[in-house]
């Protein structure tokens, strides 16, 4: 079945699209480990990837581009996120641009430490990646730019019960940063609910 949906980013944007598919969602994906959005930011490997994927966007009949990406505070300034959006722009197609995903830092050894001692380990979120993408100057330019800016975070502690990694031994998450094939069945459902996809 075509994709009217193209799916470009990193192991984050991986993720998205797998989260969609799980949830019957078909789409067109085209991602890279560690290939940023912003083409000032791109690898040689990284800028042949995203050429690639523009070139075949105007025969494809896609109607969306989601974005998504596990930033880094250079590509959260003003500056680098207006380079994302001029780069990526396409006329009649839909721009949709993915937040940072929530992350919990050291997982796997809370994890083992919570099984060592038989009790639970707090797990907060980071939330500094997600601060910077939502800092007034930026959303001020985000605001006034062609796209959808879709909160991942707001998705993630919708789908999954007290927006933890891990809850009634069940895992949501592999490493703190990824999803794990119930997080991402559970993430990509309230996302195909909250965009209205058929």
């Amino acid at each position: 079945v075509a994709s009217d949906v193209a799916i470009y980013g990193d192991s984050h944007a991986a993720d998205i699209a797998a989260a969609m598919r799980l949830n019957g969602q078909n789409v067109l994906q085209v991602t890279g480990a560690g290939c940023p959005l912003d083409p000032a930011e791109m690898l040689r490997k990284c800028r042949r990837l995203a050429d690639f994927f523009k070139s075949k966007l105007g025969a494809s009949g896609i109607r969306e581009i989601w974005l998504a990406n596990r930033f880094y505070p250079p590509e959260l300034t003003r500056q680098s996120l207006e380079r994302v959006v001029n780069f990526w722009a396409t006329d009649g197609i839909t721009l949709r641009l993915f937040s940072p995903m929530p992350e919990f830092a050291d997982m796997r050894d809370k994890l083992i430490k919570s099984a060592w001692l038989q009790q639970d380990i707090p797990m907060p979120r980071e939330m500094a990646m997600a601060e910077l993408f939502f800092s007034p100057e930026n959303r001020a330019s985000l605001e006034a730019a062609r796209l959808s800016v879709v909160d991942s975070g707001a998705i993630y502690c919708a789908a999954i019960p007290d927006c933890a990694p891990w809850s009634d031994n069940q895992f949501w998450m592999i490493d703190g940063q990824h999803l794990s094939v119930e997080g991402a069945l559970r993430f990509g459902a309230v996302l195909r609910a909250r965009l209205a996809l058929r």
